[in-house]
């Protein structure tokens, strides 16, 4: 062990800082005190025990993997234990190592906590005993323990029943279960989060609460019209079925189906290899959400016969409304553009109609021979199953899926240009003379039309991915704000307050150690209040636009020193709008290392941080009235210098320090003048 702990809940013994005695103490522990190896002397009720696979022990408080890999034990499921070991990192929440267990005669009742789906997901239920419903989507038998996929829209989670005896095997896709298990996280490789599952350990873990269908295309027929319908979602738990023809098939991955109503994706299960457009299929499977266009999840497949897909509806590419003909065969007429591509395997073609624009993918690595021969403005058609999106700038983009190159069809070459009135002979003798010129003047015209459309389209592209990523990032950011305030914030704030209630307690028994008790409590204090200062500067934003630059700084100054009020900013709005990003993020880097230097080292009283524009672009400069010092002795030993220089480089710009002895320090960037056209 290291130093001595701040006093966390669940540590008694001798030494009332040593020893954690129940399930929540460990689980609660901050990284930084997992990390330390504090003692753990626990009892509690066994909840799951699979050799070399899980143990987990949940006393009144919480429940707690046990990390242990020995011989196999005698235990069961409900049987009482006291483990000693030691409080480690798990990999995901803290967990006891190197275990010594013994089993003991009796305990308290222990009953799991009833959640829900979303609530397992959520992650806050790690290693606890619960108790859940859903209805079974798969199951299947993996290294003699059943596997099950269970769902309570839209959430899923894997459950594995151990004790499993292939002759207990009962069908139970379809079905609605309750199920009593410990929660497990999944890990990759790499340490990162994949999700959750649970452990059962016996099929007596599992109630039936509503039997599946013995034939789950005894259910009802329904039309796909009805998928967004109340009482196709509210009835059977085995699913919908409907009927109609295949119109595209995407081996491994998605069927898409119609019948005189409309049309429905298909995810099948197990997946289907091949179905010819036009066969009759009947399909029984679980609505996707009702935001979405229509969709069967889990679904099975039964091929009927053999027939011809459905003709295309033909609509005109401007008149296509969001909501309308989704997953149904269509043909639309475009003026082809170009081919963009993709980070799937397909081959994307771009065609426009006055203002609106088409994608149409193809199910292929590589672009058949006769796209190489369409001309860009030549009129096509194209036939394929369509969808619609919103785009990243909140416009309507049209997909449509073919099935294979004879869905593209050329109906007209590129418009000629319009003639000038001439007679034959003089238009004969003018073409001899300009024909050249305006076939090329053509040419380059439709070159230019062509680049700035898939110019446009791998902007909206990467405009599209960049939204994604960030919506990632802040999903990301969210989960690691919720952990740091739990897991340290709030864990030292109870400790300081489990200090001091320790404290007023030495002063009725023996005053005279109540000093070091305060002092303790104290430190706590000061030791979160550094942490809160660091935790809000760890929510800066990691880039900044030009507007938010002056609300950067004033947040640096919360965030910098005891002393917010020691700060000036004097920001002109007009030269902050006129940074980018990149410009912006950087500044504000550099503002805050020199501000951070002045306050460490200059002994100022005032420190003002301003930002003008001048004639040759725009000055951010960062002046204090400290003791100063020499550039010449000081230049280029410190890493926060270094570090501002290579900012400024990256913005090409230009920086000056300029200080002396008892004169203050002032630090200048420059940055020149953008040109307009520049790319933000």
């Amino acid at each position: 062990m290291g130093a001595a702990q701040s006093p966390i809940v669940g540590l008694t013994g001798p030494d009332p800082y040593t020893v954690i005695t129940n399930a929540a103490g460990i689980v609660r522990l901050s990284p930084e005190l997992a990390k330390s190896g504090l003692p753990v002397r626990l009892r509690g009720q066994v909840t799951s025990y699979d050799h070399l696979r899980v143990l987990f022990v949940q006393d009144k408080t919480a429940g707690v993997f046990v990390y242990y890999t020995g011989d196999r034990l005698p235990l069961r499921p409900g049987q009482y234990v006291q483990v000693t070991g030691v409080a480690q990192p798990g990999r995901f929440s803290p967990i006891i190592t190197a275990p010594v267990i013994e089993l003991l005669d009796s305990g308290p009742t222990i009953n799991p906590q009833s959640v829900s789906l979303a609530q397992i997901q959520y992650g806050g239920l790690d290693a606890q005993w619960v108790e859940f419903s859903g209805v079974v989507r798969k199951q299947g038998i993996i290294e003699s323990r059943l596997w099950l996929e269970v769902a309570d829209p839209p959430q899923r989670v894997e459950v594995w029943v151990a004790d499993y005896q292939a002759s207990d095997q009962l069908p139970l896709c379809g079905g609605r279960v309750r199920i009593r298990g410990v929660v497990g996280s999944r890990v990759n490789p790499a340490g990162e989060i994949l999700g959750f599952q649970v452990f059962a350990n016996s099929p007596a873990a599992l109630t039936v609460l509503q039997p599946p269908p013995l034939d789950r295309f005894t259910a009802p027929l329904r039309s796909i019209k009805d998928l967004q319908a109340y009482d196709a979602r509210s009835g059977d738990f085995g699913g919908v079925r409907v009927r109609g023809c295949v119109t595209l098939c995407q081996p491994g991955k998605a069927i898409f189906v119609q019948d005189d109503t409309g049309g429905v994706e298909v995810l099948p299960q197990p997946p289907f290899a091949e179905l010819m457009p036009g066969t009759l299929v009947e399909v029984v499977g679980y609505p996707g959400p009702i935001t979405q266009p229509p969709r069967l999840e889990d679904a099975l497949v039964r091929k009927e016969q053999a027939g011809r897909a459905p003709e295309p509806m033909r609509r005109n590419l401007e008149d296509v409304i969001p909501g309308h003909y989704e997953n149904q065969l269509v043909a639309i007429e475009a003026s082809y553009v170009g081919i963009v591509t993709t980070p799937s395997n397909s081959v994307a073609l771009v065609a426009q109609a006055n203002d609106r624009q088409l994608t149409a993918l193809l199910d292929t690595r590589n672009p058949p021979p006769n796209l190489s021969r369409l001309l860009p403005g030549c009129r096509i058609r194209l036939t394929g199953v369509y969808r619609s999106k919103v785009g990243p700038v909140g416009n309507l983009e049209v997909v449509l899926l073919l099935r294979s190159p004879t869905d593209i069809t050329v109906l007209s070459p590129p418009a000629p240009v319009s003639g000038s009135g001439l007679p034959v002979l003089g238009v004969v003798a003018a073409v001899v003379g300009v024909g050249l010129a305006v076939a090329l003047g053509f040419i380059l015209k439709q070159h230019r039309r062509t680049e700035h459309m898939l110019e446009l389209q791998a902007s909206l592209q990467t405009e599209m991915r960049q939204g994604e990523l960030q919506i990632r990032r802040s999903l990301e950011e969210r989960e690691r704000i919720g952990r740091d305030l739990h897991d340290d914030i709030i864990q030292s704030i109870y400790a300081a307050g489990l200090g001091l209630e320790d404290c007023r307690r030495v002063l009725r028994l023996a005053p005279d150690q109540a000093e070091n008790r305060l002092t303790t409590s104290i430190q706590t204090l000061n030791d979160t209040i550094r942490t809160v200062r660091g935790f809000i500067a760890g929510l800066e934003p990691k880039v900044v636009t030009g507007r938010e630059f002056k609300t950067a700084l004033k947040s640096l100054a919360l965030t910098s020193g005891d002393a917010p009020s020691q700060f000036q900013f004097h920001v002109a709005s007009e030269a902050a709008n006129s940074l980018t990003s990149t410009e912006a993020t950087q500044l504000l880097h550099i503002a805050k290392e020199a501000m951070s230097n002045s306050l460490r080292h200059s002994s100022a009283s005032g420190i003002t941080v301003s930002l003008q524009a001048v004639s040759g672009g725009i000055n951010l400069e960062i002046r204090d009235d400290g003791v100063g010092f020499d550039p010449g002795t000081a230049g280029g030993k410190g890493q926060g210098l270094r570090n501002m220089a290579a900012r400024v480089r990256e913005i090409g710009g230009q920086l000056e320090t300029i200080s002396a002895p008892g004169q203050g320090c002032r630090t200048i960037v420059t940055v020149p003048k953008r040109n307009p056209n520049e790319p933000q």
